[in-house]
C-alpha cells in the first residue's frame, strides 16, 4: 500500500501509517484521511536541506487537502517534526 499511496500522492521518502475514511456531521462529504510519516533518518532542515536529528513532534498535527481521488476527497494528516540545525 505504501508504494501505491506514494505514487498517487507524489511524496518521496514517506511511509503511509494509516488510511481511513472519516465521516463527520461537520463535513459535507466523507474524507479519505492519509497519515504519512518520514522514513527513519530522512528528516531534513527546511533551510539548508541537510539531514538532521529531530528533537520534537512540532506541536501537534497539521492537515492539508490533497487532490481528490476520483469522487473521494483526500486529506493528509501529519506531524511536522522540528530538526536540530544550527
Amino acid at each position: 500500500m505504501d508504494s501505491i499511496c506514494n505514487r498517487l500522492l507524489n511524496v518521496k521518502g514517506m511511509v503511509v501509517e494509516d488510511a481511513c475514511i472519516v465521516d463527520s456531521p461537520l463535513r459535507p462529504v466523507p474524507v479519505l484521511e492519509i497519515r504519512p510519516r518520514p522514513r527513519r533518518g530522512m528528516l531534513r532542515c527546511s533551510r539548508c536541506g541537510r539531514r538532521r536529528h529531530g528533537y520534537d513532534r512540532g506541536g501537534g498535527v497539521r492537515r492539508w487537502r490533497h487532490q481528490d481521488f476520483g469522487c473521494r476527497r483526500v486529506g493528509l494528516v501529519a506531524a511536522l517534526p522540528r530538526v536540530d540545525c544550527p
